[in-house]
């Protein structure tokens, strides 16, 4: 209908003049509604767009509920002497089809393509011609009770048709399915909006033939798909890409201070969580953004980052330093604060350019060399540094599935005593392709992504 005029100019007040069945979705209502109102599911119905002193319509959420759609981080993607790629990860992804050992498609990241949206990789989906559709889903359950309504699909290319298609099971608990991909060869937005099971939601991708994938979407409500929009929620969120915050300068006090002043700071407010001070010996800090109105919200964190050596952070009833330890500046060190949106503040922790050393009371992280060979086996449980003994040369660290490191683990490895090499090879990744070789109290500081692969991230020579 369109054009229509409701009245009920005799009707109570306390009723409404229009009212959508429980059972009703996918109403377009659009307009003014005087006094009375309207009696609906606004969930279900997200294009109930009214004007009432009585009812207000409402829009899904717009938030992406697919953690990492922008692909980023994968691991073990290389492939084996079978072809398969039996230790492969995406963060935010399960990868199902096949078996563990072998999966019947192979998955890589196509560096060099744009793709379609800024920051978002390209997924290429090798498929294997066997064992049924490849699936791809969430690695969590995605449930938002107030809706009744998903919306959700993916970029997809491909030239073979039928590919890919999106899948979910329908609110009944059966299983449907959107249209699938043309084969043309183009990108096209496979996806579909339906009433789900929020007793027990699932949403998956059916890949059966070759197909690249980016900025895959699936938000609660019936509403539009936003590919490449991954909004975050102040409420809660995780980024899979690079947080970049802006960088402010702490400036000394002003000559024109009063004596009793001359060590109260104030930083910049809404320039950025780190601060470069502008400091040196003449200078010390006794308080920060003392006033209330320069005071920054409760929860805030922010680094202090200082190029010269000698200012001095005094430990008071204002800047609460760990174990009440002034800190002394020495030329590219650092200390973090958190405040409670008074003009106090806490210490998190500090950079005083001083090698790490393992506290007498931490377990002792020893690396022992092995019986044979130079497959090295690092112990779990007991730190991220470890005091290396010396041995063989390092071609592969902590390789076998049991021994592994969870994804994102740190460690340093320090060594006493000089002439032990790690070598750079597939497993141990060294910047720019160059061994290490340890002198005294020298150390190597790398990382993994849940794989027998390691990324080196500094090295002290």
């Amino acid at each position: 209908m369109d054009n229509v005029r409701f009245e009920a100019s005799e009707r109570d007040l306390s009723r409404p003049i229009i009212i959508i069945e429980e059972s009703s979705y996918g109403n377009v209502i659009n307009g003014l509604v005087g006094h009375t109102h309207i009696k609906a599911d606004f969930n279900k119905n997200p294009d109930i767009n009214v004007m009432s002193a009585k009812s207000v319509g409402m829009d899904p959420v717009p938030v992406n509920q697919f953690w990492n759609a922008a692909f980023k981080g994968s691991s073990g993607l290389e492939l084996d002497e079978t072809g398969a790629q039996p230790n492969r990860s995406m963060p935010g992804w399960k990868l199902e089809g096949g078996s563990a050992a072998t999966p019947n498609a192979n998955v890589f990241t196509l560096e060099d393509d744009g793709g379609l949206y800024p920051d978002h990789n390209v997924l290429k989906v090798d498929y294997r011609n066997f064992g049924g559709a490849f699936k791809m889903m969430a690695d969590q359950t995605l449930l938002q009770e107030a809706h009744s309504f998903v919306t959700f699909g993916v970029y997809a290319r491909s030239s073979v048709q039928g590919s890919i298609s999106a899948v979910m099971r329908y609110t009944s608990g059966s299983i449907i399915s959107s249209a699938s991909h043309s084969g043309s060869g183009d990108w096209e937005f496979i996806g579909m909006s339906a009433l789900y099971s929020q007793s027990a939601p699932y949403f998956y991708f059916s890949i059966t033939g070759d197909v690249d994938l980016t900025a895959p979407t699936l938000t609660f409500g019936q509403t539009p798909a936003t590919p490449g929009a991954s909004l975050m929620s102040s409420s809660g969120a995780r980024m899979s890409g690079t947080l970049t915050t802006g960088v402010g300068i702490g400036n000394p006090p002003p000559p024109s201070t009063p004596t009793y002043k001359k060590k109260w700071w104030i930083l910049p407010q809404n320039e950025g969580n780190v601060f470069l001070m502008n400091s040196n010996s003449d200078h010390s800090i006794e308080r920060l953004n003392d006033r209330g109105e320069d005071r920054f919200p409760r929860g805030t964190v922010i680094t202090l980052m200082f190029d010269e050596p000698g200012t001095k952070v005094e430990s008071n009833a204002y800047i609460e330093l760990t174990g009440g330890e002034d800190f002394v500046s020495s030329a590219k060190t650092s200390i973090t604060l958190i405040t409670q949106g008074t003009g106090s503040w806490q210490e998190v922790g500090r950079n005083e350019g001083k090698q790490l050393v393992q506290p007498s009371t931490t377990p002792s992280c020893i690396g022992t060399p092995p019986s044979s060979g130079n497959y090295w086996i690092l112990p779990k449980g007991c730190g991220t540094v470890f005091l290396m003994e010396s041995g063989p040369y390092i071609a592969r660290l902590s390789y076998s599935t049991a021994d592994r490191f969870p994804y994102g683990t740190v460690v340093t490895l320090v060594w006493e005593e000089a002439g032990n090499t790690v070598v750079d090879s597939a497993y141990m990744k060294l910047k720019n392709g160059q061994n290490f070789v340890s002198g005294e109290q020298t150390s190597l500081t790398l990382m993994t992504k849940g794989s027998a692969t390691w990324y080196e991230v500094s090295r002290n020579v």
